[in-house]
């Protein structure tokens, strides 16, 4: 009895993390899906450019604080609360800086008020990442993320009339400050205010670089459309590429829970399971772009030309090529590595979508960054690499 209440509260666990891991990522799917069917792709566009200035400043506001707590924790699991604090405490300034650029920005004050809470609310609920995943709270993080869904869904579902940029933002911000304030509640006992500690920073700095390099690469080509297309452009690339993405999520779910034994496998073994997985990318990744099809095409009814998913199949291919080399670096310590080999595809993404976007619009932005993972690929293939991880 005692090995079957074992292996239903593994099934259990994996189960609960597994649908945590993949709300979350389906969120912005569903709300564009919700926007764009019951709005307008162009609200969904125009909200994209809110999207994408928040998600770049908390790509530096984080400064790599999940990861690096992770390790702290499983290092010195006596000191969670201690260490926690200390993260959160520390970047309490950059958040304030981050308040006061948008002060400057553009935006209109009453836009610029709302955002203010909608970035101390994300400060906050984004705070605790860290201990909901080293102590497996995937349940608390389910019902958070669907609670916070449908603070934000339903209003729109129940408005008559079309709604402005003005109301969207404010429903965006309802909903992370509903997160902020029941996981803030829930993890009451964590919060101890103090000084900053300067120390902080240069200890989670790597894992910043890791963290920041890996949305740059990502996105600098969805930041290009943003800046160089109109905003119903903007809302279609960055539906298509969020799909795109979240098949990579997918792809990566398939190793996650073995992630202990790949590291403990001999250079032969781990070969000859990069080669199965590639391999099964091929199909998977076919399977992945009809999916991807259907939900553009009869879902969000959202037409892109076929070039666009014959590049997609190999965005999302490119990925089960590289992805076990991760594993492999950091088996021998070199994430460091990891985002210096993202920040050089960057490079290579945001000078070709400066070149092909304004030619070919949004068949140049996915060129750009399909070449961008495929270099991604090759630096972790070249002789360099191979040498260094023997």
């Amino acid at each position: 009895m005692a090995t079957i209440s074992t292996l239903f509260a593994r099934i259990k666990l994996i189960a609960s993390g597994g649908a945590s891991k993949v709300i979350v990522s389906l969120n912005s799917v569903i709300i564009s899906f919700v926007i764009i069917r019951w709005q307008s792709p162009g609200l969904w566009g125009e909200l994209v450019v809110y999207l994408l200035f928040l998600d770049f400043g908390f790509s530096v506001i984080a400064w790599g604080a999940t990861p690096f707590l992770i390790r702290e924790f499983s290092f010195h699991p006596a000191m969670i609360k201690t260490e926690w604090a200390r993260s959160f405490n520390a970047r309490i300034p950059l958040l304030l800086i981050f308040l006061i650029f948008i002060a400057f920005t553009p935006f209109s004050f009453s836009n610029k008020i709302v955002l203010f809470i909608w970035a101390i609310a994300r400060y906050t609920y984004h705070a605790f990442e860290s201990v909901i995943q080293y102590e497996r709270n995937f349940i608390f993080s389910l019902f958070v993320e669907l609670t916070g869904l449908m603070v934000l869904i339903l209003p729109i579902a129940l408005m008559s009339v079309d709604i402005n940029i003005q109301t969207l933002v404010f429903l965006f911000t309802a909903s992370m400050a509903w997160k902020a304030g029941v996981t803030a509640f829930f993890f009451r006992s964590f919060l101890n205010f103090s000084l900053p500690d300067k120390k902080f920073y240069f200890q989670a700095f790597p894992f910043l670089l890791i963290t920041f390099s890996a949305m740059l690469q990502q996105r600098a080509d969805l930041y290009s459309v943003a800046y160089y297309l109109p905003q119903q452009d903007t809302a279609r690339y960055q539906v298509f590429i969020n799909l795109l993405i979240f098949s990579q999520f997918l792809a990566s779910l398939l190793l996650s829970p073995f992630a202990k034994n790949i590291f403990r496998l001999s250079e032969r073994s781990f070969i000859k399971l990069e080669r199965r997985f590639i391999f099964l990318g091929i199909p998977f990744a076919g399977i992945s772009l009809v999916g991807i099809y259907v939900l553009m095409t009869f879902f969000y009814k959202l037409e892109l030309a076929w070039i666009m998913y014959a590049f997609g199949y190999f965005y999302i291919l490119t990925f089960y090529v590289y992805q076990l080399k991760n594993y492999q670096l950091s088996k021998i310590n070199k994430q460091v590595r990891v985002a210096a080999y993202c920040f050089i595809a960057s490079a290579f993404n945001i000078l070709l979508s400066m070149l092909l976007i304004p030619k070919f619009q949004l068949e140049g932005a996915l060129l750009a960054g399909l070449t961008a993972q495929i270099i991604l690929a090759l630096l972790y293939y070249q002789p360099f690499f191979s040498n260094a991880s023997r």
